[in-house]
């Protein structure tokens, strides 16, 4: 059975967990000490985003800030962050298996999603709901990640908000202590 990653929506489509929205604007705060006191300043970015708010919570209004991740292609992603063919093909082996937990990866569908892309879990923001849909009518295209693949991403998004760093860890020379005594006990 085939199960497609993507579909391509209609204008009257509503906001969904999964919507990919290009050339999104990202608010980067910044504080500056003045004369006067301390004044702030926005510096403004695109990127591109997929949308991780629950559908539900979108469809029956109950949000008015919709939380979105930043994605790249995977090429652009692996010029970006590493400088060795090797770095790179290990990145792209954790990334497949799962291991990058900062990161997702997203496969490509012809006619669509023309490359790989990787999805930044770990630097979300809330961009309003508002601004979504009036940045959807200026879209030539929209697209949207389908079941069961936008479940995975918002599993993989869950995993790093309930990752639990502890203060101490169990000592792995005890651990090991053990199983040579084990040994040679036998």
């Amino acid at each position: 059975m085939h199960y497609p990653w993507y579909k391509e929506l209609l204008q009257t489509d509503k906001l969904e967990q999964g919507d990919i929205f290009y050339n999104c604007t990202q608010l980067e705060p910044s504080i500056q000490n003045s004369v006067r006191g301390d004044t702030l300043s926005v510096r403004m970015v695109k990127v591109d985003v997929i949308v991780l708010s629950q559908s539900c919570d979108l469809g029956h209004g109950k949000i008015k800030n919709v939380m979105v991740c930043p994605f790249s292609k995977l090429s652009n992603h692996l010029m970006n962050n590493f400088t060795s063919q090797g770095e790179r093909k290990g990145h792209i082996k954790k990334l497949k298996r799962g291991e990058e937990l900062q990161y997702h990866i997203l496969n490509k569908q012809a006619h669509i999603i023309d490359d790989f892309l990787v999805v930044d879990l770990k630097n979300a923001f809330g961009v309003t709901f508002e601004y979504l849909e009036e940045l959807r009518k200026s879209q030539d295209k929209n697209y949207r990640l389908l079941p069961p693949y936008r479940e995975h991403l918002s599993q993989a998004f869950a995993r790093i908000f309930m990752r639990i760093g502890l203060p101490e860890d169990i000592s792995n020379s005890e651990l090991e202590s053990i199983t040579t005594s084990l040994k040679s006990e036998s």
